[in-house]
């Protein structure tokens, strides 16, 4: 079928059992204004041989006088799958509509017969899978911007921005898991001013039909007066379960998983009673950022001198995250299980001893820089979940890490 983009036209093949969109490398190349490199994401072909691949946004596109929205696709070389050169295809499969049952893209050769040979992608790996129209939300934690000349600040602005402007496609929800600011304590403008362009972004994606929630912790809190009162952000500062096209979620910023940190879980009851909510709103915003300050830099010392990276600990840390995923479905069931603060990628399908099937804990890890600790081979990640159905209309979620 004929595709528009933007004036240009381009062949297409639509498939309603395949996982991702592809587009011919060559096309790209032709028309790079078309596209922005995301990141990149690693699959597997028919063969067993994995691959990584860029990952780009492509333009709104119209086919047959029906509009599409800008979204993910993975360029690769389709002139390698059928040396016909009238036939250079530009690949579309029906993620926009139909879901995800095969795995697998379906594209026309010159003889008109279909060969198998797309790319299947793994819900670990960075990428771009099938979606529901009714529910994609993104998660973002424990990123610990520290003012306005953190370089990370610009990043997170430009991501909230692409979101708002529906750049990476569907959105529904965007949860922030909390300590995505280093400090930030009740409403006061001293923090606003510090961010100008990150709230504006916010503020942007608020102008859609997005549902925010933040969950205040231990750097950022008190929330209440801004985030909820004045940009309309839902703030929480629990476990929250959210029904997601069908899915239970239960997302927290996980700070509570430890039992025996007991002076860490008497501190932030004592910094949530009503004596410490009205100081952290009225005394001079100034004053509340030196003693914030002050105790950031005082908690990041002490667990960079008694904490240390070593595999076992690391482990010990995943054990503690899949041991409070367990205890947490006793209290009430659900499907996935969102956490963040303890700076460790965690993620597991598991199996608690009261449930009668598996469920998916998430540990959202942070962002480099975020510690005192050598990061420099990670990246910046966000994460999507989303919801598919196969024919029978059984839903299924996959997490999937976007490079940010």
């Amino acid at each position: 079928m004929n595709v528009e983009l933007d004036g240009r036209n381009a062949k297409a093949v639509w498939d309603t059992g395949a996982s991702v969109t592809l587009v011919d490398v060559g096309f790209l190349k032709r028309n790079p204004d078309l596209f922005e490199v995301v990141g990149e994401t690693e699959g597997t072909d028919s063969t067993g041989r994995r691959m990584t691949t860029p990952l780009n946004t492509m333009r709104s596109y119209q086919i047959a006088g029906m509009s599409f929205s800008s979204h993910p696709v993975v360029a690769v070389d389709l002139l390698g799958f059928d040396q016909a050169p009238l036939f250079r295809w530009i690949l579309f499969l029906a993620i926009q509509l139909f879901g995800r049952p095969s795995g697998y893209s379906t594209f026309l050769g010159e003889n008109g017969k279909s060969r198998r040979c797309g790319i299947k992608h793994d819900s670990t790996s960075p990428g771009f899978h099938a979606i529901s129209k009714e529910m994609r939300a993104w998660f973002l934690s424990d990123i610990h911007l520290r003012g306005r000349d953190d370089k990370r600040v610009a990043t997170l602005t430009r991501f909230i921005t692409r979101l708002a402007n529906g750049e990476l496609g569907e959105v529904s929800h965007l949860f922030l898991v909390g300590d995505i600011f280093d400090l930030w304590v009740g409403g006061h403008d001293e923090f606003v001013q510090e961010y100008p362009e990150l709230i504006e972004s916010i503020r942007a994606l608020r102008g859609k039909p997005v549902e925010i929630h933040y969950f205040e912790v231990n750097h950022d809190l008190h929330l209440g007066r801004f985030w909820r009162d004045r940009l309309g952000v839902n703030t929480h500062i629990a476990p929250q379960y959210f029904e997601l096209d069908g899915l239970t979620v239960r997302v927290e910023h996980g700070d509570q998983m430890n039992p025996d940190d007991r002076g860490y879980l008497f501190l932030r009851s004592f910094l949530r009673t009503s004596v410490m909510t009205w100081i952290a709103n009225e005394i001079p915003g100034q004053a509340v950022k030196e003693i914030g300050r002050m105790m950031s830099r005082t908690s990041r010392k002490w667990t960079h001198r008694h904490f240390k990276r070593s595999g076992d600990v690391v482990e010990k840390i995943r054990e503690m995250i899949r041991t409070h995923a367990e205890k947490a479905f006793t209290e009430r069931p659900f499907d996935f299980i969102i956490t963040g603060h303890v700076h460790v990628h965690d993620e597991q399908r598991l199996t608690p001893p009261s449930a009668e099937r598996s469920v998916m804990s998430l540990n959202l890890g942070c962002w480099p820089g975020a510690d005192r600790f050598d990061r420099s081979d990670e990246r910046p990640l966000a994460y999507v979940l989303e919801v598919n159905r196969d024919p029978s209309g059984h839903r299924t979620g996959a997490v999937t890490p976007v490079s940010v």
